[in-house]
């Protein structure tokens, strides 16, 4: 985004994509706990596992998006620019964050990967 140019043309979209990225590994993991679990029903209380996305997209618009063009292409630009954005517990905590439901994710694979051949073999 940056390297390509397109950040002084759209500055606004600047860390949405990342944001946006994060959701992908409570979606992985709802679908493996949907495919696993026979009984399985998407219920509003799941909404939960998005929190920290939401945490996440929160930040990104009070410290980024709201802010002026100038100081958006700034933060963006400048890795050593003092914001919470170029902070180094972000991104440790995105990498936990994903890590950790992907830690998840695997186990739960593991614990039903004997009856999920089973599974596709009598749903096909």
């Amino acid at each position: 985004y940056v390297v390509s140019g397109l950040i002084y043309k759209a500055p606004f979209f600047g860390f949405l994509g990342n944001t946006l990225g994060l959701s992908a590994a409570p979606l992985l993991y709802l679908y493996v706990r949907s495919v696993t679990d026979a009984v399985f029903k998407f219920r509003i209380r799941l909404f939960t596992h998005f929190t920290p996305v939401i945490l996440f997209l929160t930040v990104v618009v009070a410290t980024y998006t709201l802010q002026p063009t100038e100081l958006k292409l700034r933060i963006i630009t400048s890795p050593t620019y003092p914001h919470p954005i170029n902070s180094f517990i972000l991104p440790v905590s995105i990498f936990i964050f994903v890590f950790a439901y992907l830690l998840i994710t695997i186990r739960l694979l593991l614990k039903h990967q004997s009856r999920l051949p089973q599974f596709y073999v009598a749903s096909a």
